[in-house]
Formats: structure tokens, C-alpha cells, sequence
């Protein structure tokens, strides 16, 4: 006989209550049945194909070899088992075996590139000058034969930042040059490129997309970044990457390698009080300011990041950078033989 506590009303215990353990010939083989069961609906779950083609005009048997293994990671990161993932060489295509993944996701998140740079930044002081001439070509350029000119074109289109007095009384300013609303990016980026002549060679555009107003308005802000030797391609250099909080914020810890720690430290010492911009595939994650140089390459990346975009960011990362453009071509389920 065994001993077994009987709950009563209240779910308190009393006085322990003896039952026979006969009755433990009829469970086990029920648990077994169940682990039976559950196991057959495992083997029984549903394969698809998703069918990826390759958008590159030369890709290289390695580097489909290499966007295969990425993307088996990423494919891990949401299923966890069951996964096959192989690159068609002649064909151009990759092909994913396993349960079906949601096509949302697929854009989201597993074609992406996840390349991760870091940037020096221009400031609006390093910029004032050239965004003032840039105004003024502008206004050549689209009131060419108009009886009403626009003034200050490129000035009326984004909110120019404004400078602040430091604590210590230093003139200082964002590391962006200005604001511009969703709707006038195309408008800006045609000002910039009819202008794109009176800018330093190698400045690059690239926005952030701010907290929405009160009346639900979205801004973005606007980064000039030196495209030049000085980046840093973080993504071969990455070696652990975890989610934390951050000031009770989302954010994502990454530790680089040996030489990762070597050019950081490199690039942290170069722009002391200067912002350096953290960019994935084009969009600035953040532009923190370097108050001193960072040594041992541990750093996180924090902003207003919801816990799931952490989440994906992290995965992304650790997964590896995609080599190649991939696009969605097919999805369709395995047929079994009869």
C-alpha cells in the first residue's frame, strides 16, 4: 500500500489516505498510449516546400551554401525540428523543408539581410554649409521657368535640428541634421539627389522612424553617415548575442571576437564625443554618443524596441548575415507516397 494525501474542499490536505497500487497497472499503460500518441501526431505533422529564387545576377556555389545554413538558423528560431534546407545550384533557388511558415514572417524577418554597420556620423555642423547650398541649387533647379518660385526648397520640406548648450557650456547638437514626416521622404530624397553634388563624396542617407505624435503624425529622423573605409561590418565579428533589459527597456547585449574588439575599440577612440550610427540593412537602430573608448567589444544596442522586435534582432544576428537577395517564389505542401 502507498501512502497519498487527499485534498479536501479549500485545496488544503488532511490526514493521508491509503490507496492500492493496483490500480497503477491501468495508468502506466494509458501514459504509454499518450506518449504513443503524441508521438505519432509528431511524425505525422504537415511538410511544405518553400521555394526561395535567388534575385542576384551572380551568386557563387558558396555563397548559396552559406545563405542555406543562415537560413536553417532562422528557420530554427521559430521551429525545432524537422528542417531541411538545401541550395539548388542550378536552379538559383533554395529550398525549405518544414512546417509552414507564416509568409509575414518570411518578410519580415527571414529574407532579410541583417547586415549590421556601424557608422561614423556627420553632424549639422559639419553639414550646415553644404545643406545651405544644396537649398539654393535646388531652387535653381525646379523654378526653371516658373512665374511662382519656391523659396528655401529644401528647408521647407524637413525640421533642421536645433543645438543645445552642454552642461559644461560646449554648443553640442543630435546626431541627426532634422526631421521629416513620412509622406515628404520621396520629395526630401529627390532635393537631396538634385543635390547630391555639393556634399562630401562619401555621405550616405538613412532615417529612423520616431515614436508617432499625439495626432498619430510619424516622423523620421534624418542620419548623413561617412560611407568610406572608417565602417565597421560588424556581422563576421559577432561572438554571443543575447536580450536583456536595458533601464527596464528591451535591448539586445553583443560580445565581438577578438579583432571585432580591436576595430571597435579603434573606432570608439576616433569619435569621442561624437555619435557613431548603428545600422541594419539601411534602418538606424541608434546613434549613441562615445563619452570614452570601449574595450572588451561587449555593447548593447537599446532604443524604443518593443520585446518582440528584440527578440527578432537578436535572432537575426546571431543567425548570421544573408550573403545573397532572396525572394519568396512557391510554398507548397509535400505530398506523401500511398
Amino acid at each position: 500500500m502507498i501512502c497519498q494525501p487527499e485534498l479536501v474542499e479549500g485545496g488544503h490536505y488532511r490526514d493521508l489516505k491509503l490507496y492500492n497500487p493496483s490500480f497503477m497497472k491501468y495508468i502506466v499503460p494509458a501514459l504509454i498510449i499518450c506518449c504513443i500518441t503524441a508521438t505519432s501526431c509528431k511524425v505525422k505533422q504537415k511538410q511544405f516546400l518553400t521555394t526561395l529564387a535567388i534575385e542576384d545576377s551572380v551568386a557563387t556555389n558558396g555563397q548559396m551554401d552559406t545563405a542555406a545554413l543562415v537560413l536553417k538558423n532562422r528557420v530554427e528560431s521559430e521551429q525545432s525540428q524537422n528542417i531541411t534546407v538545401t541550395a539548388n545550384y542550378k536552379t538559383r533557388q533554395i529550398i525549405i523543408q518544414s512546417a509552414v511558415l507564416d509568409k509575414d514572417w518570411i518578410k519580415s524577418h527571414l529574407l532579410k539581410r541583417g547586415a549590421l554597420i556601424f557608422y561614423e556620423t556627420y553632424s549639422i555642423y559639419d553639414l550646415l554649409n553644404s545643406l545651405q547650398e544644396a537649398d539654393k541649387l535646388v531652387a535653381s533647379k525646379i523654378n526653371t521657368g516658373k512665374t511662382d518660385s519656391v523659396v528655401n526648397p529644401l528647408f521647407t520640406v524637413f525640421n533642421v535640428v536645433q543645438p543645445y548648450q552642454s552642461k559644461n557650456g560646449e554648443q553640442q547638437s543630435s546626431p541627426y541634421i532634422g526631421y521629416v514626416t513620412q509622406e515628404k521622404i520621396p520629395l526630401f530624397k529627390k532635393y537631396i539627389e538634385l543635390s547630391k553634388d555639393v556634399f562630401p563624396v562619401d555621405a550616405a542617407m538613412f532615417f529612423q522612424e520616431q515614436p508617432p505624435t499625439k495626432n498619430n503624425q510619424r516622423y523620421y529622423a534624418i542620419y548623413f553617415v561617412k560611407e568610406n573605409d572608417s565602417k565597421f561590418f560588424a556581422n563576421n565579428h559577432i561572438k554571443e548575442v543575447s536580450t536583456e533589459l536595458d533601464n527596464k527597456h528591451p535591448a539586445v547585449r553583443m560580445k565581438f571576437d577578438a579583432y571585432g574588439q580591436y576595430i571597435f575599440k579603434r573606432m570608439t577612440t576616433k569619435n569621442v564625443n561624437k555619435a557613431i550610427a548603428i545600422v541594419i540593412d539601411g534602418n538606424v537602430l541608434s546613434a549613441p554618443n562615445v563619452i570614452e573608448p570601449i574595450e572588451g567589444g561587449d555593447m548593447i544596442i537599446s532604443g524604443s524596441f518593443e520585446k518582440e522586435e528584440v527578440k527578432d534582432i537578436a535572432n537575426m544576428l546571431r543567425s548570421g548575415y544573408l550573403p545573397l537577395q532572396l525572394s519568396l517564389k512557391n510554398m507548397e505542401e509535400v505530398k506523401k507516397a500511398e
